[in-house]
This record gives structure tokens, C-alpha cells and sequence, in this order.
């Protein structure tokens, strides 16, 4: 009767063993090997490629390059993040290079406001 429940009790332990691993390698996978090193902006033409790369990379979970291609998938959140573009893809390139393809809002124009310009479009 002993042998049958410490074999059970081992069992457990094993599968708990192994479950613990796997989910530790793969937190290691995620974390540590989608990393962006590079990020090419494509499609600029108001904003430079920096500015725009800022205003994607501002929480420091998006130096993982799973969780920016997940962030910016929802439309209605890029338009709340970034108001200045009309739409953003990201893609991964590979686990260390994100390209971010831009479409910017066409401005209709302009007011000087404390020495800046101040754009707006119809929106």
C-alpha cells in the first residue's frame, strides 16, 4: 500500500518536474531570444524614422519583438497610441529585426502656436 502512493506521489513530482521546465524554457525562449536589435521604419514621409520609433518603443516591453508585432495587431489601440498615423503593420523580420510599415494621416494644415507648428487633418 506504502509503494503505490509514494509511486503516485514520485509521479506527480515528475509531472510537475517536467511541466515547470517546460514552461521556464519557454518564458527563456520568449524573453530572451525576441529581443529587437534593429527596426526599419518604411513609409515615412512627415516623421522621421527616430520619431516614429520613439512613439512605438515607449513601455520597455516593447524591446520584445513578440509583444510589439501583438500590441500594434488591434487597429482601434495603434490609432490610440500613435494619433499621428492612419495605420501600422509591424512584421518580423526575424527575432531580432522588426520593420514597421507607416501610413501616415494627410495633414490639411498647419498653426504656428508658441513658436511650433501645430498640424491637423480631418480628424
Amino acid at each position: 500500500m506504502k509503494n503505490r502512493y509514494r509511486r503516485r506521489k514520485r509521479g506527480k513530482k515528475l509531472i510537475f518536474g517536467i511541466l515547470t521546465g517546460t514552461i521556464l524554457l519557454a518564458a527563456l525562449v520568449i524573453f530572451g531570444l525576441f529581443r529587437v536589435q534593429t527596426v526599419t521604419v518604411v513609409g515615412n514621409e512627415n516623421f522621421t524614422a527616430r520619431q516614429i520609433q520613439q512613439a512605438v518603443m515607449q513601455d520597455g516591453l516593447c524591446r520584445n519583438s513578440l509583444y510589439l508585432l501583438w500590441k500594434f495587431q488591434d487597429k482601434e489601440r495603434t490609432q490610440e497610441a500613435l494619433p499621428f498615423l492612419s495605420a501600422l503593420e509591424v512584421t518580423l523580420v526575424n527575432p531580432f529585426t522588426v520593420e514597421l510599415r507607416v501610413y501616415e494621416k494627410q495633414e490639411l494644415g498647419y498653426v504656428q502656436a508658441q513658436g511650433k507648428n501645430v498640424y491637423f487633418d480631418s480628424d
